[in-house]
Parts: structure tokens; sequence; C-alpha cells
């Protein structure tokens, strides 16, 4: 694909041919498509006033000053970091009877009607009560794991995290409650999760104190794909050898939050950006380097597989974006999917007479800082 790149301050347009068959079709509901002939109608008006300046198709401009490549992180799940095995019983119905039993670690609990020991529950009709008082009594007697409670299913959680918790034995002998499986599971190990920049070592965890080593920077992978992404632009852009570096954690994009972000890591000036990576569920690509005109970012393309869906503005957040379909005949083409925003990046999915086609031109706008 030959890419031209058009510029001006706070400005940026690129206009190249789309391959249909590199379009990822995932479905968001973030924003929607400007009217096509609008775009075409800023884009003219723009030009007029001299916002915007033709560069060559080899991405020439006088002044201009060469943007280092860069990388895209995408993550499409959380690493594998140390985490606790967990459990369940679940309390239905009218619940448990008298003499009735569970175990957790090898502890029997029995349920009364009235409880006199440490080991004994009180039994209740309404599973919440019920759930409750096993919660209360587990947590008055045992020390390898913790019991809470919500809405009848107590969940168990081994107190030392990693896959030791998976061995201990969960079990029950009672009408109306449920376990999970004869042991808890869930439980991993923390293994190597590192993503390194320019020799700064990001290391994925769960809880800070996960990461013993001081020569790692460490990063919690909190809920989602993007949650995990977003401490690892903050931790990146807080670290002073890559400020010194002037290389950055740029553009975030959610897309789906649970498994699908991306996040840019570029140098500025005459720095590079090195990057390596280790993680689960994480993948690396390179960003193409270009050129800008002086003090003025420039649109770039990811060499990826949707490339042509996952845009790189070089802004650091796009204000305003419109865009432009035409055909191979230069018949303006509507453009009736959706659009997804991060930062300087957008992301085009979805369309219900297919969005683009091969021979098509795309050419978008976007106003920014």
């Amino acid at each position: 694909m030959i890419v031209q790149n058009i510029s001006g301050r706070k400005l940026s347009i690129s206009i190249g041919s789309v391959s249909a068959d590199l379009i990822s079709n995932q479905t968001t509901s973030a924003g929607t498509f400007p009217d096509t002939e609008q775009a075409a109608a800023d884009a003219e008006k723009y030009r007029k006033l001299g916002y915007i300046k033709v560069l060559s198709s080899a991405l020439e401009a006088e002044g201009d000053l060469d943007v280092p490549a860069g990388y895209l992180l995408s993550a499409t799940g959380l690493p594998v970091v140390l985490k606790a095995a967990t459990g369940t019983l679940t309390v239905t119905s009218t619940g448990p009877a008298a003499d009735e039993t569970f175990a957790i670690d090898g502890t029997t609990f029995t349920f009364k009607v009235s409880a006199a020991t440490a080991t004994q529950v009180t039994i209740s009709t309404t599973p919440a009560t019920q759930a409750a008082n096993i919660v209360s009594k587990v947590n008055a007697q045992m020390t390898t794991v913790t019991a809470a409670n919500v809405l009848g299913v107590v969940t168990f959680t081994a107190v030392t995290r990693g896959t030791a918790g998976n061995s201990i034995a969960l079990a029950e002998s009672a009408a109306n409650v449920a376990k999970s499986a004869n042991t808890l599971t869930g439980g991993t190990a923390h293994g190597a999760e590192p993503v390194t920049i320019n020799g700064v070592v990001f290391e994925a965890c769960a809880q800070v104190g996960d990461v013993s080593d001081s020569t790692y920077v460490p990063v919690l992978i909190g809920t989602t794909a993007s949650s995990w992404l977003t401490n690892l632009k903050t931790a990146v852009n807080a670290n002073t050898t890559l400020q010194e570096l002037q290389v950055q954690a740029q553009s975030l994009i959610t897309i789906v939050a649970a498994t699908d972000a991306r996040l840019t890591i570029q140098g500025n000036g005459s720095t590079a950006a090195s990057v390596t990576e280790g993680v689960t569920n994480l993948a690396l690509a390179a960003v193409t380097a270009v050129n800008r005109t002086a003090g003025i970012p420039v649109m770039a393309e990811f060499a990826v597989t949707d490339v042509f869906a996952l845009v790189n503005t070089g802004l650091r957040t796009i204000n305003r974006l419109v865009v432009q379909a035409k055909t191979s005949a230069n018949a303006l083409k509507p453009l009736d999917g959706t659009l997804t925003i991060g930062d300087g990046l957008f992301y085009i999915t979805g369309g219900s007479a297919g969005i683009l086609a091969n021979g098509d031109t795309l050419t978008y706008i976007a106003e920014g800082v």
C-alpha cells in the first residue's frame, strides 16, 4: 500500500488503498461515521485555508524529521500472574438439614438447629442467611482459607496464593448445598510476564508485592485487557529512565474491554523505541517509521492484520475526526459502520453493505493535539 500524508498544524490526513480482507469485523458501538460528503467538504475547506499540506507519496517534506519506528501492543486478555485458588458452596431452596456436613481443607463442619461448638453451623431455610452462617464459622475457625457470601453462594479463597491452593479439598454431604469441585481451583504461579521497553522491565502482577525483584517495575493487571494496558501506559510514562529517553506509551484504544485493547509505544525525535515482551495474551507488532513535518505529527498505518481498520494518527488526542471513502471509480461511498476513538488511534469496523472493498480509497482528517 502507498500512503500519502497531508499534514498541518494540529491536523493530519492520510490516503491509501484498502484491502478488504485485512479488515477485522469486530462489533462496537462507540461512535458512527460522519457524512462522507461533509467529510469531503471539510477536507477542501482545510486545504483552502492552508491548514493542510500535500506531501509526496515518498513521505518527504521540507524540514521534515524522522519519526522513529514504534510498537503496537495488542492485549486479548490478562497475563498469567500469581492468583489464589477458589471454590464455592451454593445454598439453594430450604438449605441443609440438621447433622448434614461440609468440609474444607480437612475440617468438617456440621449443620445444627442451634450451633454449640466452633465447627457447628446453625441451619436456616433462607439460602442467604445459611451462607452467612457458613462464612461466619469458617472465617472464625480456618487459617488456610477465607470465606465470603454473595446471595447464597459461599466463595472460599486460599490464603496463600499460587498453585498450592489447588490441593485444598472441598466436600459436602448436605441437601440443597452444592460444591464447585472436589478441590479449590484456579490458583496460578507467578511466571515471567515481562514487557521490556528500552531496557526497563515492566512485570505484570495481581498485587504489587508479587514482584520482589527491585529491577522490575510492577504493573497491576486489573480485571480486563483494557485495565492492564491502561496501568502499563501509566507505569511507562511515569518511568524517569524512559522520560529521559523520550520514549512514551502514547495512544490507548479499547475496542472490547475484556478482550481487545491496543497501546502504542513510540520514541520522540531521534530516539527509537525498543520493545520486547513475553506476556500471555499480548502480541507485539512494529509500527512503520515515517517522516513528519517539524513539530507536526503525521498519520501512520500499523503493519498488522487489521492494518486498515486500526489507524494511528500521530496525535495524542483526537478532538474531531472526519472520514471519507471512494470507490475505484472515484465515487463517494457511504460509510454506515461504527468507529472507536482512543487517544490518537481510531478503529473502523462494521457496515451493513461491507465497509470497504479492494480498490477503495479511504481519506480521513484528524484534528487534535
